[in-house]
């Protein structure tokens, strides 16, 4: 017990001590990514609760995930893997029925790598890629093919506090493949408190183009742990009607 209690007081010195350097940041909980890669060594525990309604005509749909969970290892200062998992539960009524489901969503797993930093009008940039397995889940979200999600991310420093931050990308799914893009604008309020508003789209092959917007908010609790909260409403027909998304971020240093 005397090595494990010193084992553990090292790795929080080595924590906090890394920590004063580069404080937390996560891809909760816009639909924009993070531009910037995790430290090498450095493990990130991305937790949350997801919960939707939508209502088209006759059909009422709603669900939830959690934990909604992400974890992120940053293998170099260049590159980053990680693995996505979701407990769902979706609800279908319509006329005279009420259909309920509920288990894990198939497995993802995917990388991020820095491309390039930023310098003045020229944008940092990295890239992102998850392949989700079709039948790594529970039977109810089983995908028909393999499906995948790719983006480009950039982010431009305003100045006085404020980064717009945009992705454009492809989701190779079952039935559609649409391009989907994203523009968020943020701002740091002080050293702990963040917020942002994003609008984001699909353009989707077949189908109505669905076009949302989100605003979000971020607390800095500690350089190694993060809390957000999000919601998000439709600007046409096609978009959700609604979600909140409420988590958390958590680093460790594993050197």
């Amino acid at each position: 017990m005397k090595y494990l209690f010193s084992i553990l007081l090292l790795a929080l010195a080595l924590s906090t001590t890394q920590a004063q350097i580069r404080p937390i940041f996560t891809d909760r909980s816009s639909q924009t990514d993070a531009v910037d890669i995790m430290p090498a060594g450095r493990v990130q525990f991305e937790v949350g609760y997801f919960f939707f309604t939508e209502d088209a005509g006759s059909i009422e749909t709603s669900g939830s995930s959690i934990p909604n969970l992400k974890i992120k290892y940053g293998i170099s200062e260049k590159f980053e893997v990680n693995i996505i998992t979701n407990y769902q539960t979706l609800k279908v009524e319509i006329p005279g029925s009420t259909n309920k489901f509920n288990g894990l969503s198939p497995l993802s797993i995917g990388g991020k790598l820095m491309i390039k930093d930023g310098d003045g009008p020229n944008p940092k940039m990295s890239a992102t890629g998850n392949v989700i397995f079709p039948t790594l889940g529970s039977e109810d979200f089983e995908n028909d093919d393999l499906n995948a999600i790719f983006r480009l991310i950039m982010e431009n420093d305003l100045g006085s506090g404020w980064a717009m931050t945009y992705s454009v990308g492809v989701d190779i799914l079952d039935n559609d493949n649409p391009f989907a893009g994203t523009i968020m604008f943020g701002k740091g309020f002080s050293d702990q408190i963040s917020a942002w508003a994003e609008v984001f789209a699909s353009f989707i092959n077949d189908a109505g183009d669905p076009y949302g917007v989100d605003f979000g908010i971020a607390y800095l609790v500690s350089d190694d742990l993060s809390v957000d909260a999000s919601f998000a409403l439709p600007l046409n027909d096609n978009a959700i009607d609604f979600f909140f998304n409420l988590g958390f971020g958590w680093k460790l240093d594993t050197r």
